[in-house]
């Protein structure tokens, strides 16, 4: 199972967050510089994900908002 996204210019790296449903609460599962997130065991229509890009200034990140579509696993 493999999301992916569009990346964001300028991003240093994304949060993936995952559910097990659409309006249940998210956790932070991955942190990648990849515009990609890849895990087995996923099966269609059980997960669902949402993304949000960071950028280091310094020491500190600074995020963007989470994506408006939940990414559901496919």
């Amino acid at each position: 199972m493999k999301l992916s996204w569009n990346g964001v210019g300028g991003a240093s790296g994304y949060q993936i967050y995952h559910s097990a449903s659409q309006n249940g609460a998210y956790a932070i599962v991955a942190t990648t510089s990849n515009t990609s997130y890849a895990k087995a065991g996923l099966k269609k229509g059980n997960d669902y994900y949402k993304v949000r890009a960071y950028r280091k200034v310094g020491n500190t990140k600074i995020y963007s908002a989470y994506t408006n579509i939940n990414l559901k696993a496919s």
